[in-house]
């Protein structure tokens, strides 16, 4: 089975189509929008048909000096789990002592990252508030928004209010307070860690129970003209594969290591933005070895049904059958628990995930359940009775094991 997910687009930058906007919007801001038009509102507010239609793109061009200093950007992607990762980010800024204490703009975010942490040089940067974000705003906009609001009457705090909310995504501004050190050409790291889990969209079926993951992710760099690193590395015994798009601008680096990949990209004018496809799959040698003993106990299955329906055929027919004498089926059991044993032990070895081996883990009990009962039918068809009393004490059986379930 082909799981398919995706993870949160980090730094995304989706346009907005003006009347989805106006179908966003709420209260007296609706109101406002109902009588323009896209044509008509793009001319009257320009900036702020900017900042509604392509949120990202005007932060980055209104509040992008921190951009400017970004000269590289690393990216790991550690899996905990096939379903659950932690991202880490490092950007080396250079002559950061140039840059404006305050806060400064550095990505948009669609959805909610899961404990994130910023962090320059080691020291843990905070981030700023919505209320300082459209402060900022303000100043960025404040005449064109003055306007609408003498037009519409909206008091400037709600007007705020709903611009942030019908624009796209969430910003993170960090509050920057400087170097952590005096002098020139200053060079310092800013590291952001968040976590992630595979939100998955449909599933593919497949002809075993084994799930692999395949994961779409985003590759949009924090700035266009940096060089770019990502390692992605699998869980214990899983291994992972990156594939790339035709005409991609990221090179793997060579490795043997099925865990780990790696990729670079080096600086060009043009950002880096790219979906990749991440496939999350047991090692291929673990992947035979579960495979193999699922298989063989299917067909042990398969050949104890045949040889009980072949004895009550014997039984019932009087047929001379030496393949399903008494000895051959107190034999077969002895086959039958050595299988079963393999998969109670295979299945102690899935027990530490959760999700991509589930299925896997099932089908073994599944199969467990199965076979011991099918052990113990042979060893009651196997006993020196005619036939009527042999199903009388495999009926007695079954009734125990309904007991024992409703205890």
């Amino acid at each position: 089975m082909i799981e398919n997910g995706h993870f949160y687009d980090l730094n995304c930058n989706q346009k907005q189509a003006f009347e989805e906007i106006k179908e966003k919007s709420k209260d007296a801001f609706a109101k406002f929008l109902k009588g323009y038009d896209e044509v008509k509102f793009k001319k009257a507010y320009p900036k702020t048909f900017e900042y509604l239609t392509d949120t990202t793109h005007f932060y980055e061009d209104k509040f992008g000096q921190l951009q400017s200093y970004i000269k590289r950007e690393k990216r790991q992607l550690l899996f905990d789990t096939p379903n659950r990762v932690s991202v880490d980010i490092e950007i080396s800024i250079e002559k950061a002592e140039e840059l404006t204490s305050g806060p400064l703009y550095l990505f948009n975010i669609k959805d909610k990252l899961n404990w994130l942490m910023i962090y320059i040089d080691g020291k843990h940067v905070t981030v700023a508030s919505k209320y300082l974000i459209q402060e900022n705003l303000w100043k960025m906009l404040a005449s064109e928004l003055g306007a609408i609001m003498s037009a519409s009457g909206i008091e400037k705090q709600v007007l705020l209010n709903s611009l942030y909310e019908v624009s796209y995504g969430d910003p993170c501004f960090i509050m920057y307070e400087g170097p952590n050190r005096k002098g020139h050409d200053m060079s310092v790291v800013l590291s952001v860690k968040y976590y992630d889990s595979v939100h998955h969209f449909n599933e593919e079926k497949g002809s075993v129970p084994l799930n692999v993951q395949k994961i779409k992710y985003r590759f949009r760099g924090i700035v266009g003209w940096c060089s770019y690193w990502l390692y992605v590395k699998a869980p214990k015994d899983f291994s992972v594969n990156v594939k790339t798009n035709e005409g991609s601008k990221f090179n793997e680096l060579s490795s043997q290591d099925e865990e780990i990949k790696a990729l670079y990209c080096k600086a060009t004018m043009k950002r880096c933005d790219e979906e990749l496809t991440l496939t999350v799959d047991v090692v291929p040698s673990l992947r035979k070895w579960f495979l193999s003993i699922y298989d063989l106990a299917r067909v042990i299955r398969c050949v104890a049904i045949l040889i009980l329906v072949l004895r009550i055929l014997s039984l019932t027919c009087a047929w001379d059958i030496p393949c399903v004498s008494s000895d051959m089926l107190r034999s077969v059991p002895t086959i039958i628990f050595a299988v079963v044993a393999g998969l109670i032990t295979t299945r102690g070895w899935l027990m530490h995930e959760e999700h991509v081996l589930q299925p896997l883990g099932l089908a073994y009990i599944r199969l467990v359940i199965t076979l011991i009962s099918l052990a113990a039918c042979m060893l009651i068809f196997s006993l020196p009775l005619p036939l009527h009393e042999m199903v009388m004490l495999l009926w007695d059986g079954v009734i125990k094991l309904g007991e024992l379930a409703n205890i």
